[in-house]
């Protein structure tokens, strides 16, 4: 479960880019899946999540939400997925909480689900302005 929980609100209030990268390590089988659901997501117009299929901001984007245009729910095509949030400057923080499912080929929910509320963001060497997730 990815929360806007006081960790995520603190990271948001001193950078401008809050990124996780789901995935489980261990996972080989490349038809593994993941549905992302939106129980919560009111975000200030000037934000944006963006969710991709793969391991960075680099792979296919998935979709590109702002205000509360996000969906009831997503499937990714791939066995990794990265979300990342833009914060644009206007000082109001977000309200989101998405719930995320491993599944398999059928693309209905498989009966290990997997969740985290993560406190330990880490900073990124490269780039001071962001803070890291890894679930």
């Amino acid at each position: 479960e990815i929360t806007t929980n006081q960790t995520v609100l603190d990271c948001l209030k001193s950078t401008i880019k809050v990124t996780w990268l789901i995935h489980y390590p261990g996972l080989v089988d490349i038809n593994t899946r993941y549905k992302i659901i939106f129980k919560k997501c009111r975000l200030p117009d000037l934000d944006t999540l963006n969710v991709y299929n793969g391991f960075s901001n680099t792979d296919n984007l998935v979709g590109s939400y702002s205000g509360s245009s996000c969906p009831a729910y997503l499937i990714s095509s791939y066995n990794g997925v990265f979300i990342e949030y833009l914060t644009g400057g206007t000082g109001v923080l977000p309200a989101l909480k998405l719930q995320f499912r491993m599944i398999g080929d059928s693309q209905t929910d498989s009966q290990s689900e997997s969740s985290t509320n993560s406190d330990i963001p880490t900073r990124n060497p490269v780039y001071q302005d962001q803070c890291n997730f890894q679930l």
